[in-house]
């Protein structure tokens, strides 16, 4: 009897659960598209706020405004500038990741402590289940988001040089530095580009070339990415022809990746080290 009412409690958490989930982001996308109309100038038609975003847009201008009268700064978020280093601010915000997460865990350890004690483990047993599976999922998830950032940042890398070649190319054939990126947003697509969008957009919108460029680079955290936009601003500021900063950064990025290959190149032996003494020198003993 036991039995039967662990499991029935069990799927009636799962299905409010799975209710709870599907009203939160069945609205996941509304905000982000609203928001790429009045970046592209057009006319936004009014859209209806549910009750819960509501709640969540207050809660989060209260924090604001909280933040600047206490200190008189916003204090940085860390999860929001993780989904914005790892891409994944174009699916989630930071309230649905942590509440994402958060019923993650709560589902693996309902699943967990209703598996044990239909099996008639000991309390001990679905302590320690219990606990290793939230645990499990703090982990799995602060893998993926070390993962997403890591093959972001290497992807910004790998289209560095090429992008600013093409911005190179176009600025020297008489566009503005706006007017090339727009030109190399019409041909090429990988994510270097879209953040470059992103601050295309900002600079019409009215904000600060020199701002939007800082976001950027804050949004991608990536050395040599900062070093040209870094170099960018403060030609802007002298008055220096962008066009021989963006040649003379783009032969940098190269000499960068070409450092990193030797230095990697540099490393393979003494990696190779522990397989050879360990897997391959013994068969060869065994063989001889």
């Amino acid at each position: 009897m036991l039995t039967w009412i662990s499991v029935l409690v069990f799927c009636l958490a799962f299905l409010l659960l799975y209710t709870v989930l599907k009203m939160l982001f069945s609205n996941l996308f509304v905000i982000q598209k609203r928001l790429d109309r009045v970046m592209d100038a057009t006319v936004v038609a009014p859209e209806e706020k549910s009750f819960y975003q509501a709640f969540l847009a207050r809660r989060e201008e209260k924090q604001r405004l909280k933040r600047l009268s206490s200190k008189g700064v916003q204090q940085p978020n860390r999860t929001q500038k993780q989904l914005e280093e790892s891409g994944l601010i174009r699916q989630y915000s930071a309230v649905q990741w942590s509440l994402l997460k958060n019923m993650m865990s709560f589902i693996v350890g309902a699943g967990s402590f209703f598996v044990t004690v239909i099996a008639h483990k000991e309390p001990s047993v679905i302590f320690l289940m219990v606990v290793s599976g939230l645990i499990a999922v703090q982990i799995l998830f602060r893998f993926f988001m070390i993962s997403s950032i890591s093959k972001r940042k290497q992807a910004i890398l790998r289209s560095l040089p090429y992008t600013l070649d093409l911005v190179t190319v176009s600025v020297e054939a008489g566009l503005s530095f706006d007017g090339a990126i727009a030109k190399v947003l019409d041909n090429t697509d990988n994510v270097l580009t879209f953040e470059f969008s992103r601050a295309l957009k900002e600079m019409r919108m009215g904000i600060e070339r020199k701002k939007a460029l800082r976001a950027l680079s804050d949004r991608c955290n990536v050395k040599e990415l900062t070093t040209v936009i870094n170099a960018l601003i403060q030609a802007d500021e002298l008055g220096v022809s962008i066009g021989k900063v963006l040649r003379i950064q783009a032969e940098q990025v190269r000499e960068f990746r070409k450092q990193a290959a030797r230095e990697k190149s540099m490393k393979a032996p003494v990696k190779m080290l522990f397989p050879l003494i360990f897997f391959i020198f013994p068969t060869v003993f065994v063989v001889v």
